[in-house]
Formats: C-alpha cells, sequence, structure tokens
C-alpha cells in the first residue's frame, strides 16, 4: 500500500506538535524517507521497508553508545518497529544542522568557490578524527549488533559467512567466473582474512562516505547509521577509500589526508594488506550487483582493478571479459 501523506501528518503531529508539517520526501533505496518541520526545527522521518533491516534495536543502541562517548550524532526522537502502522517501524531524528558534503551521487553539496582541494582534505581530516572516536568504542565479539550483541569470535569468521551469503549468479551468469572458481575464490579469501583475527571488534559506521557526513562550523557530523557493524577499523576505512583507489579519477590525496589523520592506538602498517584484500570482497559484490541490477553498465573498470587486486593480493584468478 503506498504511503499517503496523511499517514505521515497523523505520524508526526502527535510527536512533534499540532504545527508540524510534511516539507518533502527524499528519494531512497532502502526506505521511505520524509522531513517534516515543527516550530523552527527540521525532523528527518524514516520509515523502514524491511523487516530485518536494520537490525530491530540497533538504532537506538548505537545512537546511545554515540552519545555516551560524546560522539555527535542526530538526535532520536522517536522509534519504533512492532506495533506501529506502518509495517516495519520508523524513526524520527532531528534534523543535523549543516549541509551535506556530497550528493547521494557523489556531486558536492558545498558551494564550489568553497570546495577547493585544500578544503576537500581538510574535511577528510576532521573525517578521520571524527570516526577514530568512534573506532574507540569496542566490543568483545564481531557481526551485527543487534542490541548489543555480536555473535563471532573472530573476523575471519563473520565475513566467511558474510561472503558465503552474497549472491554471485551474476557473475556466474555472466561468465565472469565459473561455479566452482567462485566457489574456490572465496574459501581461499576467507582464508586471507584469517590473518587479521588478531584485530579489535569496534563500532564501525558501515557506510562511511562523505554522502553520510553533514559540514557545519568546522565540524563533520555522520548521519544514517542503519549499516553500523562490529568490525575491525580497517573494514571501515577500506570500504571509505574503495571508490578513491577503484574510481575512474583516482583521489590518492583524499586518502593520504584521511590516513595521516587517522589517529587511535591500532596499527596502521597493515592497512594496505589488509585494504586490497578488503577492496577485492567489495569488488566481487559490487560487480555482481550490476550485473544484476545496473544492466552490466560500468562493469569493465570493475573488472579490470578486480583482476589487479586478484593479482596483488596473490590469488591466481582472472576476470573473463
Amino acid at each position: 500500500m503506498p504511503i499517503m501523506n496523511e499517514d505521515i501528518i497523523e505520524l508526526i503531529k502527535p510527536i512533534l506538535g499540532n504545527d508540524a508539517i510534511l516539507s518533502e520526501s527524499i528519494e531512497s533505496n532502502n526506505n521511505s524517507v520524509f522531513i517534516t518541520k515543527a516550530m523552527v526545527h527540521e525532523y528527518i522521518v524514516k520509515l523502514y521497508k524491511y523487516k530485518n533491516w536494520p537490525e530491530v534495536d540497533k538504532v537506538p543502541y548505537v545512537n546511545q553508545l554515540l552519545q555516551n562517548n560524546n560522539i555527535q550524532c542526530a538526535s532520536m526522537i522517536a522509534y519504533e518497529r512492532e506495533g506501529s502502522k506502518f509495517e516495519h517501524g520508523y524513526i524520527i531524528e532531528k534534523r543535523v544542522e549543516g549541509i551535506p558534503v556530497l550528493s547521494k551521487d557523489g556531486i558536492p553539496l558545498i558551494p564550489k568557490e568553497q570546495y577547493t582541494e585544500e578544503f576537500e582534505a581538510y574535511i577528510y581530516t576532521l573525517l578521520a578524527k571524527l570516526i577514530a572516536k568512534v573506532h574507540n568504542i569496542t566490543f568483545l565479539k564481531f557481526g551485527n549488533i543487534n542490541g548489543g550483541h555480536p555473535i563471532y569470535n573472530t573476523f575471519h569468521e563473520f565475513m566467511e559467512e558474510t561472503i558465503m551469503l552474497c549472491n554471485t549468479d551474476g557473475l556466474i551468469e555472466n561468465q565472469v567466473f565459473t561455479k566452482l572458481e567462485i566457489k574456490e575464490l572465496v574459501h581461499r579469501l576467507c582464508d586471507k582474512f584469517k590473518e587479521f583475527d588478531d584485530l579489535k571488534p569496534v563500532l564501525c559506521h558501515g557506510d562511511l562516505s562523505m554522502r553520510n557526513a553533514i559540514y557545519n562550523k568546522d565540524s563533520i557530523t555522520l548521519i544514517d547509521w542503519d549499516d553500523s557493524v562490529v568490525l575491525p577499523w580497517m573494514a571501515d576505512v577500506a570500504y571509505l577509500t574503495y571508490p578513491f583507489v577503484c574510481s575512474k579519477v583516482k583521489q590518492m590525496e583524499n586518502r593520504k589526508s584521511f590516513l595521516d589523520s587517522y589517529e587511535t592506538e591500532y596499527d596502521k602498517d597493515r592497512f594496505n594488506s589488509f585494504e586490497k584484500l578488503y577492496h577485492t570482497f567489495l569488488s566481487l559484490k559490487y560487480l555482481d550487483w550490476r550485473y544484476k541490477y545496473n544492466q552490466g553498465k560500468g562493469t569493465d573498470r570493475i573488472k579490470t582493478n578486480l583482476n589487479e587486486l586478484l593479482k596483488d593480493i596473490g590469488l591466481n584468478f582472472q576476470v573473463r571479459n
């Protein structure tokens, strides 16, 4: 059943007040998102599309963790997953003041005269300092957070299940790899992740990108913690650097600005090796997605990168063109 404007108004008025109005809707692949106004403030209303994502109680749990560690985040006003009029629940947050750094298409939203190369380097140093604070929040185990209880004793166990659950039909149907090659590649990739089982489980954003960053007066606030997960810090950062390294236009200066400013007790010496391994996993995932949902557009560059990554990590596989 389509969501009507009246449904949103009916939801927000008892929570935000009788003067609350619906301002606009935002396109989103994963959820239905609306901007509402009440008094002088704006609020984000997100209606969840899926029953088990994000995991029930994860978002309020993470929000409280961030507040307890003095990490700026959106103020949560209301949250409900069960018993709601909306099938999979909703969340209402106060909209973070400032300007989104990038649009969902990767276009800078900060005025052109301000968004210079020097400014871009600067905001990546801000992001590095912020996420370093997030990565100081540690857990005992790895994996999906749920209500604060990840279940995997080692990182490679989580990655093994994650990779095994990844659908690779698009790769097989388009003859990128055979079914036997995929099986062997996944096995050997999982094996290599064992080398990093000594890394600590920490809170990760899970979708770390300037697309989820709001800039305001020399500070950065991260939004949209739906994909937050407990992994080694390197996984969060490798996700961030994937487009820097693997896009058509390399952004190695942004990578350097970020890594130079990322300061924790954690050793960065092994990051390059981990990054290549994690980028291999991401390339397989994105390549399959493009075949299945994007008519194969943009696959040539990913395949070229994937061949280079497989060679770099010492796996003797070749992508078929």
